[in-house]
Order: structure tokens, then C-alpha cells, then sequence
């Protein structure tokens, strides 16, 4: 029965984020010009190291007073472990504090599998997400450069299959060379907690990568 409902929150999600997301691209008033408030950005980022590739696609649509955030997530990892991980991310996200300085709320969809020997675990979660994000002013660096965090954490409740909790780390820096292209330098944590049945695994990894991030 939880492997069932965990599946249907999954897929709940997946529906939820898409709706979320085409109800703020829709012109909900045709006879009125789009404003700077109400601007669209399309992100397509690749991240990769020696072994392990990641890829993100996020859209964010701003407006008075903050932005919906939407997107997905993909991790592919095969060194002395093995795992496939899967997220979709929906929030909301607004400046605070200074100008430059963002914060967002939200929530993400997780599915994946993790292999190390004979241990095999399947992952599905719903965990909170909290991330910040600041440009850094013209006076620290001459590149325009943007660094952000992120963590998320699913707690048992939320947790399905084979998993019991799970937490990541997120952590980067983004130097736009051009004015829609960076390079990123980027870090990330994950760890994953395995019920009984895959004896009660403690699977981790952490991975530093290069890549890059486009903006439409």
C-alpha cells in the first residue's frame, strides 16, 4: 500500500508542476502588454565529472511580488556505485534582505535506484525544499556571478519503497561569460536512507562538477 501511494503522490506531482507552471505562461490578460514583471526565463544547465552526468531544465516566470519556480532534474552516477536519480521541483521564490538576494520554498518530487554490490534500493519521496541564491555586486567581481545553495530533506512519512529519508546538498557558483551562458563550478551531497530490506543501507555520495547553463 505505500508503494502504491508513493507512487500516486509521484505522478500527482508531476501533473501538479505542469499545471502549475501553464497556468502562469498563459496571457491571463490578452489586452494587456507583457511588463517586466510578468518576464519568462527558460534554464537548460549540463553538469558533469569523471563519473557522473547531471542535467536540469527550469522555468521561472516572474511577477509582483516574487516568481514561480518549476522544473526537472536528472543524475546518473556509475563508478563503484551505481544510481539513477530523478526530481521535479516546483516553489516560489522572492527577494528578501538586499537587493540581489533571493530565497524559495518549495517542494520535489524524487524517484531513483541505488546499487553498490549486492545491495539494490529503489527511492520515492516527496522532500521540502529551501534554496538562496545572490549576485555578487560588480565591485567583488568583474564577471557577473551568482552563487546559490539549496537543501532538501524527505522524512520518513514522505519516503516510499525501499527508503526510509532522504537529504541533499546543493552548492555553486555560476560566471556569465555572456549574458545567457555560464560556466558552473557546482557541489552536491546526497544521502539516502534504506529500510530492512536492502539492510539498512546508509548510501551517500558527494560530487563536484563542471558544466554549463544556458538562459532563454
Amino acid at each position: 500500500m505505500k508503494k502504491i501511494t508513493g507512487l500516486v503522490l509521484f505522478v500527482t506531482i508531476l501533473i501538479a508542476t505542469a499545471s502549475f507552471a501553464e497556468t502562469y505562461s498563459d496571457d491571463m490578460y490578452t489586452d494587456e502588454p507583457k511588463t517586466a514583471s510578468s518576464k519568462e526565463t527558460f534554464l537548460a544547465a549540463l553538469y558533469a565529472n569523471d563519473s557522473s552526468l547531471e542535467t536540469r531544465f527550469d522555468y521561472k516566470r516572474d511577477f509582483d511580488p516574487g516568481s514561480l519556480i518549476a522544473g526537472f532534474g536528472a543524475i546518473w552516477h556509475e563508478n563503484n556505485k551505481k544510481y539513477d536519480m530523478y526530481d521535479l521541483m516546483a516553489g516560489m521564490e522572492s527577494e528578501a534582505l538586499t537587493t540581489g538576494l533571493r530565497f524559495a520554498l518549495g517542494i520535489k518530487g524524487l524517484l531513483g535506484d541505488a546499487k553498490k554490490a549486492d545491495l539494490d534500493g529503489d527511492l520515492l519521496a516527496l522532500g521540502f525544499l529551501v534554496s538562496a541564491s545572490y549576485d555578487l555586486p560588480e565591485m567583488i567581481t568583474p564577471i557577473p556571478t551568482q552563487v546559490y545553495a539549496s537543501f532538501c530533506m524527505a522524512p520518513g512519512p514522505l519516503c516510499y519503497q525501499d527508503s526510509k529519508s532522504y537529504r541533499d546538498v546543493n552548492a555553486g557558483m555560476d560566471f556569465y561569460i555572456i549574458e545567457r551562458a555560464a560556466i558552473v563550478l557546482r557541489y552536491k551531497y546526497l544521502r539516502v536512507h534504506f529500510d530492512e530490506s536492502v539492510s539498512n543501507w546508509r548510501f551517500s555520495d558527494e560530487s563536484v562538477f563542471l558544466g554549463f547553463k544556458l538562459k532563454f
